[in-house]
């Protein structure tokens, strides 16, 4: 049972050392999501890393991805447009209001198991912030989804999930993000630089 036909990769960059920044929403503890995580690593076996709930997270907008290569040291493009950077994502916040995300469906990718709010609720955030948050030689990446990955693949011919994913219907209530440095993947460790309160 490989889960609804995906094929299944190992992750490379999981527990690496790395260095990225993110604008993320913390769901550390959420605990409808880390139930229906835990349900899924028992079935899907060794084949899977189960993602510690202290690491669970929506990636809001990647700065500087931790897979990225740039022609300087990650560093010095943050400290470079750190400022502006940090500027437009207090702007955008000033204008939002806290919002719920509703996980309502589990979808199993190449990496990972995900949970989705199909509504995505980040959409017209990450538009406002995109032009802010480039750089000179390549536009933001802007995820076209709302989702938290609950699980991510260790080795592709272990994995063994349902043909049929469990429904999920899980809501958190969302007052604020924070700006992080990613040091180990998928954000395993980090340091919280900053907070934005709605």
């Amino acid at each position: 049972m490989m889960g609804m036909g995906t094929r299944f990769e190992a992750d490379p960059l999981y527990g690496r050392p790395c260095e990225s920044y993110q604008l993320q929403i913390g769901l550390a503890g959420v605990e409808g999501l880390i139930v229906v995580q835990r349900a899924l690593a028992d079935v899907g076996g060794d084949g899977l890393h189960l993602i510690p709930a202290t690491a669970l997270h929506v990636t809001v907008l990647p700065l500087v991805d931790a897979a990225e290569r740039l022609t300087e040291p990650k560093a010095e493009t943050w400290t470079r447009h750190e400022a502006g950077w940090r500027m437009a994502i207090a702007e955008a916040c000033r204008r939002m209001a806290p919002f719920p995300l509703r996980f309502t469906r589990l979808r199993a990718d190449a990496r990972a198991v995900i949970a989705l709010d199909d509504a995505n609720p980040l959409a017209e955030l990450r538009a406002a912030l995109a032009a802010a948050c480039g750089l000179p030689e390549r536009p933001v990446r802007r995820p076209d989804i709302t989702h938290v990955t609950l699980l991510r693949v260790r080795t592709a011919e272990q994995v063994r999930l349902p043909e049929r994913l469990p429904a999920l219907s899980v809501e958190v209530p969302v007052a604020g993000l924070r700006l992080v440095r990613e040091t180990v993947f998928p954000t395993l460790a980090f340091d919280t630089l900053a907070e934005y309160a709605f």
